[in-house]
Order: structure tokens, then C-alpha cells, then sequence
């Protein structure tokens, strides 16, 4: 048997094409709020990573590593999934999908518009908008919807998510397991 054909995949690899494909099956089928379905993946495939590399180095290994091993191995496995997320969304905002933030952009601008109507009321309820024109208001709301339709504050900010809920996970993976189902 050849070598090649012996050659396993990586889990983070495996785990991040699949969340790939859902994503771009969730956009070929056009279902309505797909990026926020691709995030609740995302968060679930992060949490799979983590528990599947921290399963497969205790079956492979027969034993059960100290905190801060188990820690870096969930953490490492978990840095490269995040990655490859990144990667894909940097290609979805820029190629696949160039009009997902302008769309986003254009529903912020246009719920600023809808509240001209109420701004009498709006001002009278926020003290903050007493002295404040709608146009100005609006100019300001305008110019923080393009700041916000920014491919790389998207990514900065899935970056930070990600990589929060994966320390989370890091640490609290390794201490369930330890203490629920190796009952050490």
C-alpha cells in the first residue's frame, strides 16, 4: 500500500472544511440570515475540535496529560481551525459574497432614515441628542455603518470571538473531562 494513501487529515482541517461547506450551502440555497446560522456552527464546531483533540490524545496516548499539555494541544488544535475560518471569511467578504457588509450597511442606513419621524421624541428622551440635528446625527450614524461594513473589523472581531470562546473551551473541556468522565 502506498504511503500516501496512509496520510490521515487533520481534525481542524477536516472540522473547518465541513463548517466551509455549510456556509456555502447555506448561501447557494439563499436561507435568510445564513451568516448568523454559520456563527451558532461555528461555535458548536469549535467546541468539536477541542473535545474530539483532547478524546483522540487520550485514546492514542492511554493517558490523561497534565492541565497546561491538555491546555496547549486544545489550544493548538483549536488555533488551527481558527485560521482556516479566517482564511474562507477573508474570501467570502472579498470574492464569494463582496455584497454580504454593503447589505448590511444598507439596512443600518436605512433604520437611521426610518427614525427622522421620531426624532422629536428621540431627542426628548436621550439627553445626549437635546442639541443634536438629525443631519448630524445622521452623518455620524452613516459614517459608523461604513466603519462597521469594513472587511477587516469583521475579521477582527470574529477573530477575537473565536478566539475567546476557545480559550474558554481550552480550559473548560480539560477540567469536565477530568472530572466527569475520567472521574481523576
Amino acid at each position: 500500500m502506498d504511503n500516501r494513501m496512509k496520510k490521515k487529515v487533520s481534525l481542524p482541517i477536516s472540522i473547518a472544511a465541513v463548517w466551509m461547506l455549510i456556509q456555502l450551502l447555506l448561501f447557494t440555497l439563499k436561507v435568510p440570515h445564513h451568516f448568523k446560522i454559520g456563527i451558532y456552527f461555528n461555535l458548536f464546531f469549535i467546541l468539536a475540535v477541542i473535545v474530539l483533540t483532547l478524546y483522540l490524545q487520550v485514546k492514542r496516548e492511554k493517558e490523561f496529560h497534565t492541565f497546561a499539555t491538555n491546555f496547549k494541544n486544545c489550544l493548538k488544535s483549536s488555533g488551527k481551525y481558527i485560521l482556516l475560518i479566517l482564511v474562507f471569511l477573508f474570501a467570502y467578504f472579498k470574492f464569494i459574497n463582496p455584497q454580504f457588509l454593503n447589505g448590511l450597511k444598507e439596512q443600518r442606513i436605512e433604520m437611521i432614515e426610518s427614525q427622522e419621524k421620531d426624532w422629536p421624541s428621540i431627542q426628548a428622551n436621550n439627553d445626549f441628542y437635546k442639541n443634536t440635528s438629525f443631519e448630524e446625527y445622521y452623518e455620524k450614524a452613516k459614517s459608523s455603518a461604513e466603519i462597521l461594513s469594513s472587511v477587516s473589523l469583521n475579521m477582527s472581531f470574529y477573530f477575537l470571538g473565536l478566539f475567546f470562546m476557545s480559550v474558554f473551551y481550552s480550559v473548560a473541556v480539560p477540567l469536565f473531562y477530568k472530572k466527569i468522565v475520567l472521574r481523576i
